[in-house]
């Protein structure tokens, strides 16, 4: 075997180490890059699940709606029931509207144009409000719901 000169074993060494920094840096990038990827799968995957939580939540409002108007255009229902399939309907959409608004409001704090305020909330008009929903829900499946609150909240 042939004896290099010092300066070929120099450049060999040299050449080596550079080999061998490319190589760590090649490894470093790929591991990089797969922690980039695997979160981007999990941003979109949340995404996903957002995306099919949000129609869940808006398909009963709006299947409400259409079920209530046609039942409205039905000639045999009393004024009475047409009041109150009109509340209902009034509720459903607004539901339905403030689903959507709360949607946009997520893609507002996405982008940073929105901000959140937080504030007190009286709890009983709180529960008042969802034990009138669910109460009105249970009327119109001619299931009796009973809605019992305790001053002390």
């Amino acid at each position: 075997m042939t004896r290099l000169t010092p300066r070929a074993a120099q450049r060999r060494r040299f050449f080596h180490m550079v080999v061998a920094v490319l190589v760590l840096v090649t490894a470093a990038g790929a591991i990089l890059v797969m922690r980039a990827v695997r979160t981007q799968m999990s941003l979109v995957k949340l995404k996903s699940d957002f995306i099919a939580n949000v129609s869940h939540e808006m398909k009963t409002p709006v299947s409400a709606v259409r079920m209530f108007a046609e039942l409205l255009t039905d000639r045999r229902i009393g004024p009475e029931k047409r009041r109150e399939l009109a509340r209902v309907l009034r509720s459903e959409s607004e539901r339905l509207s403030g689903i959507v608004e709360n949607v946009l409001d997520f893609a507002r704090l996405e982008r940073g144009e929105l901000s959140l305020a937080f504030s007190d909330v009286a709890l009983s008009s709180l529960l008042k409000r969802v034990s009138d929903a669910f109460v009105l829900r249970a009327r119109i499946r001619n299931v009796e719901a009973i809605a019992m609150s305790s001053q002390n909240i």
